[in-house]
């Protein structure tokens, strides 16, 4: 609970609101929680002592919480296309002649890496700098891209009309047993009922173009969520969306990602298919137009 969070981490200094987060419809817990402190120092110094330490036999994953980084003053470098083990410490080395503010690698809820980074500059000159002088060196066996972090507005809003002219299904037409449709109509296909034409379907998957469809994402993953993971591949959407459902806000578990070539979309569909976001493994295919 709040209280018991509470407790266990008051050690590390005065705690202003311990709140673990829960589902609104369920009051389920999410399995995680924040965790305000007095002191930018007190709350570093809990990271510190309470990181990888067990709680009611769970490992805990302590770290700042950096939802709001873009709000933060300074100049946002995105480095992409990160080896997997590349932790906060190293790339902070690595970066370290251009004096970031602030490095972190982005994780999962579990603490595993999610192939990317946010560093803040005081000097956006040294932000300059480290992306004309960082961008498409290699670290371990990864080539990363290092470049200016888009606002999240910008994230997702589609530059092209790529993605609102795929968001309805590919429709085709209905065949009886004599051949025709009986209702004179056309059937629509979607993610859950794709099974009516599979052959069509099948043929049309194989199809490449810009538009990505991507499956089975966690309910509480966000458009930001979705585009910073598909910028690990190494290139960068022009929009990522998470499909919501209009009567109660809710995402309907897929999202749409496009890019501006098809080499683009292609490279990321064979980097990400069956990768984990958010703790669930997703399943990523060419869009069926």
């Amino acid at each position: 609970s709040s209280d018991d969070l509470s407790e266990y981490m008051s050690s590390a200094g005065q705690i202003i609101s311990c709140t673990v987060q829960a589902h609104a419809d369920t009051g389920r817990p999410k399995g995680w929680a924040l965790v305000k402190y007095a002191t930018p120092a007190q709350a570093q110094f809990a990271v510190n002592q309470f990181n990888q330490q067990d709680l009611h036999e769970r490992q805990l994953n302590v770290r700042l919480d950096r939802a709001k980084l873009e709000d933060l003053d300074g100049s946002i470098v995105f480095v992409g296309n990160l080896p997997w083990s590349c932790v906060d410490s190293e790339l902070t080395e690595i970066f370290s002649k251009y004096e970031p503010s602030d490095v972190r690698v982005k994780t999962t809820a579990s603490g595993k890496s999610r192939g990317f980074a946010l560093m803040r500059f005081i000097d956006s000159n040294k932000a300059s700098l480290a992306i004309s002088q960082m961008h498409g060196t290699t670290i371990g066996d990864r080539t990363i891209e290092v470049r200016e972090d888009k606002a999240i507005e910008e994230r997702t809003t589609n530059k092209t009309t790529n993605t609102s002219s795929t968001r309805n299904r590919r429709r085709v037409k209905g065949d009886s047993k004599d051949g025709k449709n009986p209702n004179g109509a056309t059937d629509q296909i979607n993610n859950k009922k794709a099974g009516n034409d599979k052959a069509s379907v099948f043929a049309a998957e194989q199809t490449p173009n810009l538009n990505l469809y991507v499956n089975n994402l966690n309910w509480n993953s966000t458009d930001d969520d979705l585009f910073q993971h598909f910028c690990s591949a190494g290139v960068t959407p022009t929009s990522a969306k998470v499909q919501m459902n209009q009567t109660n806000g809710r995402s309907r578990g897929w999202g749409l990602v496009s890019y501006n070539s098809i080499e683009d979309a292609e490279r990321a569909l064979k980097q990400l298919n069956k990768t984990i976001l958010d703790e669930r493994k997703i399943s990523v295919r060419f869009d069926v137009k």
